[in-house]
Protein backbone atom coordinates (compact mmCIF):
# COMPACT_ATOMS: atom_id res chain seq x y z
CA UNK A 1 0.00 0.00 0.00
CA UNK A 2 0.92 3.45 -0.87
CA UNK A 3 0.56 5.58 1.69
CA UNK A 4 0.91 9.43 1.36
CA UNK A 5 2.62 11.60 4.24
CA UNK A 6 4.40 14.49 5.40
CA UNK A 7 7.32 14.31 7.69
CA UNK A 8 7.15 15.47 11.17
CA UNK A 9 10.40 18.33 11.39
CA UNK A 10 13.09 16.74 13.51
CA UNK A 11 12.80 19.15 16.69
CA UNK A 12 8.71 17.88 17.46
CA UNK A 13 9.93 14.32 16.61
CA UNK A 14 12.55 14.39 18.96
CA UNK A 15 10.54 15.54 21.55
CA UNK A 16 8.07 12.82 21.20
CA UNK A 17 10.88 10.97 21.76
CA UNK A 18 11.91 12.31 24.94
CA UNK A 19 8.33 11.39 25.89
CA UNK A 20 9.11 7.62 24.68
CA UNK A 21 12.44 7.34 26.65
CA UNK A 22 12.71 5.52 29.87
CA UNK A 23 13.73 7.50 32.69
CA UNK A 24 13.86 5.84 36.01
CA UNK A 25 14.93 8.87 38.10
CA UNK A 26 11.13 10.32 36.70
CA UNK A 27 8.08 9.60 38.70
CA UNK A 28 5.45 9.52 35.87
CA UNK A 29 1.53 10.31 35.84
CA UNK A 30 0.42 8.02 33.31
CA UNK A 31 -3.50 8.08 33.77
CA UNK A 32 -4.83 8.17 30.28
CA UNK A 33 -1.57 8.75 28.67
CA UNK A 34 -0.65 4.97 29.09
CA UNK A 35 0.03 3.06 26.08
CA UNK A 36 -3.44 1.37 24.99
CA UNK A 37 -3.11 -1.77 22.97
CA UNK A 38 -4.13 -2.17 19.76
CA UNK A 39 -2.54 -5.47 18.49
CA UNK A 40 0.00 -8.36 18.79
CA UNK A 41 1.79 -9.33 15.23
CA UNK A 42 3.69 -12.09 16.02
CA UNK A 43 6.62 -11.24 18.54
CA UNK A 44 5.86 -7.35 18.08
CA UNK A 45 3.14 -5.26 20.25
CA UNK A 46 1.43 -2.76 18.53
CA UNK A 47 0.14 0.38 20.69
CA UNK A 48 -1.87 3.82 20.52
CA UNK A 49 0.31 6.22 21.87
CA UNK A 50 -1.54 10.08 22.91
CA UNK A 51 -0.20 13.13 24.05
CA UNK A 52 -1.58 16.72 23.99
CA UNK A 53 -2.21 16.96 19.97
CA UNK A 54 0.93 14.36 19.61
CA UNK A 55 -0.20 11.16 18.47
CA UNK A 56 0.97 7.54 16.97
CA UNK A 57 1.51 4.07 17.03
CA UNK A 58 4.10 2.36 17.97
CA UNK A 59 5.42 -2.10 17.19
CA UNK A 60 7.71 -3.04 19.80
CA UNK A 61 9.49 -6.39 20.36
CA UNK A 62 11.80 -8.16 22.88
CA UNK A 63 14.12 -10.73 21.29
CA UNK A 64 15.68 -13.61 23.05
CA UNK A 65 18.99 -12.18 23.54
CA UNK A 66 17.10 -8.81 25.34
CA UNK A 67 17.13 -6.30 22.73
CA UNK A 68 13.82 -4.02 22.43
CA UNK A 69 13.88 -3.05 19.06
CA UNK A 70 10.54 -0.36 18.47
CA UNK A 71 9.39 1.65 15.85
CA UNK A 72 6.87 4.31 16.58
CA UNK A 73 4.99 6.46 13.69
CA UNK A 74 4.11 9.81 15.50
CA UNK A 75 1.68 12.18 14.14
CA UNK A 76 0.63 15.91 13.97
CA UNK A 77 -1.76 17.17 11.90
CA UNK A 78 -1.24 15.85 8.59
CA UNK A 79 2.20 15.18 9.44
CA UNK A 80 4.06 12.14 10.00
CA UNK A 81 7.00 10.72 10.76
CA UNK A 82 8.97 7.99 11.92
CA UNK A 83 11.09 6.97 15.55
CA UNK A 84 13.44 4.09 15.93
CA UNK A 85 14.17 2.81 19.82
CA UNK A 86 16.69 0.20 20.97
CA UNK A 87 17.84 -0.70 23.71
CA UNK A 88 19.76 -3.78 25.58
CA UNK A 89 21.11 -4.07 28.51
CA UNK A 90 24.55 -5.39 27.59
CA UNK A 91 25.02 -1.92 26.00
CA UNK A 92 24.63 0.14 29.37
CA UNK A 93 28.08 0.44 29.79
CA UNK A 94 29.32 1.35 26.19
CA UNK A 95 26.45 3.62 26.20
CA UNK A 96 28.08 5.09 29.64
CA UNK A 97 27.31 9.05 29.87
CA UNK A 98 27.35 10.04 26.17
CA UNK A 99 24.46 12.29 24.97
CA UNK A 100 24.56 10.69 21.76
CA UNK A 101 25.73 8.04 19.94
CA UNK A 102 26.66 6.80 16.09
CA UNK A 103 25.00 3.51 14.87
CA UNK A 104 24.48 1.65 11.69
CA UNK A 105 21.34 -0.50 11.18
CA UNK A 106 22.06 -2.39 8.17
CA UNK A 107 19.18 -4.68 6.22
CA UNK A 108 19.53 -7.26 4.19
CA UNK A 109 16.99 -6.15 1.33
CA UNK A 110 17.30 -5.69 -1.64
CA UNK A 111 20.91 -5.45 -1.03
CA UNK A 112 22.72 -5.82 2.08
CA UNK A 113 22.89 -1.74 3.03
CA UNK A 114 24.39 0.37 6.41
CA UNK A 115 21.81 3.36 7.63
CA UNK A 116 24.12 5.20 9.61
CA UNK A 117 22.23 7.42 12.57
CA UNK A 118 22.62 9.26 14.88
CA UNK A 119 21.04 7.86 18.02
CA UNK A 120 20.30 10.06 21.08
CA UNK A 121 20.29 8.76 24.42
CA UNK A 122 17.64 8.72 27.08
CA UNK A 123 18.59 10.78 30.93
CA UNK A 124 19.26 6.82 32.57
CA UNK A 125 21.31 5.88 29.53
CA UNK A 126 19.51 3.22 28.86
CA UNK A 127 17.78 3.34 25.34
CA UNK A 128 18.59 4.93 22.37
CA UNK A 129 16.41 6.90 19.79
CA UNK A 130 16.53 8.51 16.43
CA UNK A 131 14.14 10.54 14.27
CA UNK A 132 16.17 10.56 11.17
CA UNK A 133 14.20 6.82 10.11
CA UNK A 134 13.39 7.49 6.50
CA UNK A 135 10.98 5.81 4.38
CA UNK A 136 13.14 4.02 2.66
CA UNK A 137 14.61 2.90 5.50
CA UNK A 138 11.31 1.38 6.72
CA UNK A 139 10.57 0.33 3.29
CA UNK A 140 13.64 -1.97 3.59
CA UNK A 141 13.25 -3.15 7.03
CA UNK A 142 9.62 -4.20 6.01
CA UNK A 143 11.30 -6.35 3.13
CA UNK A 144 14.28 -7.44 5.53
CA UNK A 145 15.14 -11.42 7.14
CA UNK A 146 17.11 -9.41 9.66
CA UNK A 147 18.33 -5.61 11.16
CA UNK A 148 22.11 -5.83 12.26
CA UNK A 149 22.64 -3.13 14.87
CA UNK A 150 26.34 -2.24 14.28
CA UNK A 151 28.87 0.56 15.36
CA UNK A 152 30.35 3.41 13.78
CA UNK A 153 33.52 1.54 13.20
CA UNK A 154 31.26 -1.78 11.89
CA UNK A 155 31.51 -3.79 14.87
CA UNK A 156 28.36 -6.25 15.23
CA UNK A 157 26.28 -4.94 18.60
CA UNK A 158 23.48 -7.64 18.05
CA UNK A 159 21.39 -8.86 15.10
CA UNK A 160 17.19 -9.18 15.02
CA UNK A 161 15.34 -11.26 12.98
CA UNK A 162 12.70 -9.65 10.68
CA UNK A 163 11.30 -12.20 8.77
CA UNK A 164 8.70 -13.73 10.87
CA UNK A 165 6.39 -10.44 11.10
CA UNK A 166 8.19 -7.34 10.67
CA UNK A 167 6.27 -6.05 7.83
CA UNK A 168 2.72 -7.00 9.27
CA UNK A 169 3.75 -4.95 11.93
CA UNK A 170 4.59 -2.18 10.37
CA UNK A 171 1.55 -2.22 8.21
CA UNK A 172 -0.82 -2.62 11.42
CA UNK A 173 1.54 0.54 13.03
CA UNK A 174 0.51 2.43 9.84
CA UNK A 175 -3.16 1.25 10.02
CA UNK A 176 -3.09 2.02 13.63
CA UNK A 177 -2.33 5.50 12.77
CA UNK A 178 -4.72 5.77 10.04
CA UNK A 179 -7.46 5.03 12.42
CA UNK A 180 -7.02 7.80 14.98
CA UNK A 181 -7.01 10.71 13.34
CA UNK A 182 -5.14 13.68 14.43
CA UNK A 183 -5.93 16.89 16.37
CA UNK A 184 -5.50 19.89 13.81
CA UNK A 185 -2.34 20.91 14.36
CA UNK A 186 -1.20 24.85 15.40
CA UNK A 187 1.77 26.89 13.78
CA UNK A 188 3.74 27.00 17.45
CA UNK A 189 3.04 23.99 19.80
CA UNK A 190 4.37 24.16 23.42
CA UNK A 191 4.01 20.97 25.02
CA UNK A 192 4.89 19.94 28.47
CA UNK A 193 3.91 16.61 30.85
CA UNK A 194 4.30 13.48 31.70
CA UNK A 195 5.49 10.44 29.95
CA UNK A 196 4.61 7.11 28.48
CA UNK A 197 4.81 3.52 29.02
CA UNK A 198 7.81 2.10 26.85
CA UNK A 199 7.56 -1.96 27.77
CA UNK A 200 7.43 -0.87 31.17
CA UNK A 201 9.29 2.02 31.77
CA UNK A 202 8.45 5.51 31.85
CA UNK A 203 9.72 8.66 30.42
CA UNK A 204 9.40 12.34 30.76
CA UNK A 205 8.75 15.03 28.41
CA UNK A 206 10.39 17.78 28.05
CA UNK A 207 9.23 21.60 27.08
CA UNK A 208 8.89 21.28 23.76
CA UNK A 209 8.43 24.30 21.41
CA UNK A 210 8.47 23.62 17.60
CA UNK A 211 7.16 24.66 14.39
CA UNK A 212 6.04 21.83 11.48
CA UNK A 213 7.49 21.69 8.18
CA UNK A 214 7.70 18.25 6.37
CA UNK A 215 7.78 16.69 2.68
CA UNK A 216 5.52 13.59 1.05
CA UNK A 217 6.39 10.33 1.12
CA UNK A 218 4.96 6.64 1.26
CA UNK A 219 5.46 3.62 3.09
CA UNK A 220 5.12 1.12 0.39
CA UNK A 221 3.68 -2.14 0.73
CA UNK A 222 6.41 -5.11 1.50
CA UNK A 223 7.61 -7.40 -1.87
CA UNK A 224 5.51 -9.90 -2.27
CA UNK A 225 2.17 -7.82 -0.84
CA UNK A 226 -0.63 -6.42 -2.80
CA UNK A 227 -1.16 -2.90 -3.09
CA UNK A 228 -4.55 -1.79 -1.60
Amino acid sequence: MQLAMKNLNRTILGGMASALLLSGSVLCNFGAQADVSYSKIGVWSVAYLEMGNLNGCRAAAQFPDQTVFQMAHIQIGTDKGWIIFISNPRWNAWIGKRKELRLQLVTDWPTTKPWPYTFSISGDSKILSTTDASVEFMNSVADASKVEIKDDNGALWTTVDMKDSAAAAIQTVMNCVREHPPKPPEPETTISGTGFFVLGGCGCLNRISASISGATAGVRPPRGKAAS
